[in-house]
């Protein structure tokens, strides 16, 4: 018998049923699901066109954007009267993890105080991170939870609240950039609020007059941060407005989400 083939035979045949064996070992690869895409709310009639909300997602399901699309037409036959009139939306179910819960989508056509500033006509668009409940809750008498602040680390850099300290019924305490130029008389064209109520941050507020948006105006700017947030989720770092020539639509978008914790 020749061993030295016999040797060769065997060494052959054990190195075949190694990688048999390897190959059942291993584990069938599979690709990460794609959870990225755009999500809507159902458009709701303002003016002679619509808007609706939207949140905008990335391949992890984290959501990068929130913001509102209104066609260029809703700006053409806006109701002329003292009274805003206001749509609102809910988060879609996709935007889950940001701290926005709801939104509302204010027209005034004669604007609103403090005069001077504000009383020209405008829309607000208020990013609740609070739920529907806990603003509808909201009674500028109840003096102590309106003059109840948040801490200095979860206010913005540079916001600040003019006294008399008042609340807006089921809204809240506005507090206003002090170094924005568009808080002064007549300067007004676009403007980021905050808002508070009982010690907590409880909304954002882009506010823009129709002038301006009429110009079908680019902006696109960082939102002055906090040192700390006092719930988990992930919030905007950057306020984008633009004309989308493609849908002839405004976008108003609160982008660059990051994920905080609550400290």
């Amino acid at each position: 018998m020749n061993f030295r083939l016999l040797n060769r035979w065997g060494a052959a045949t054990l190195l075949l049923c190694g990688l048999a064996i390897a190959g059942c070992d291993d584990e069938p690869t599979t690709t990460p699901e794609d959870k990225s895409g755009t999500f809507a709310t159902e458009s709701q009639n303002i003016g002679n066109g619509s808007a609706k909300l939207f949140v905008t997602l990335d391949k992890d399901g984290d959501p990068t954007e929130v913001g509102l699309r209104i066609t260029e037409d809703a700006l053409q036959g806006l109701p002329d009267q003292d009274e805003p009139v206001t749509l609102w939306f809910n988060i879609p179910s996709q935007g889950s993890t940001t701290v926005i819960n709801h939104v509302s989508l204010d027209w005034n056509g004669h604007g609103h105080e403090p005069a001077m500033v504000f009383d020209v006509p405008h829309f607000d668009m208020h990013f609740y991170m609070m739920t529907e409940a806990e603003r509808m809750a909201i009674d500028p008498a109840l003096t102590e939870k309106a003059e109840n602040l948040p801490d200095a680390e979860y206010i913005p850099v540079d916001y600040i609240t003019p006294p008399p300290i008042s609340a807006v019924p089921q809204m809240g305490v506005h507090w206003i950039d002090s170094k924005d130029a568009s808080i002064m008389p007549g300067g007004f064209t676009e403007v980021m609020i905050f808002g508070s109520w009982d010690g907590k941050i409880n909304f954002i507020e882009p506010m823009m007059t129709k002038a301006w948006l009429d110009t079908k105006p680019t902006l696109e700017e960082l939102i002055k941060l906090p040192q700390a947030y006092q719930k988990d989720g992930f919030y905007p770092t950057t306020y984008k407005v633009s004309f989308d020539t493609t849908t002839n639509e405004y976008v108003i978008t609160l982008g660059g989400m990051v994920e905080r914790q609550a400290s």
